[in-house]
């Protein structure tokens, strides 16, 4: 099967993105983490 990409553009303090970046990790058989872009601050 082949995987499908993932990549997080910006993060917001109350998006929970955080926690859904972790659970794609943990699913490394289905998802491949490709990328991730945080704002300037």
């Amino acid at each position: 099967m082949k995987k499908v990409k993932i990549a997080q553009i910006g993060v917001n303090r109350y998006s929970h993105s955080v926690e859904i970046f972790r659970t794609l990790e943990k699913q490394s058989d289905f998802f491949e983490i490709v990328g991730y872009a945080l704002p300037e601050n």
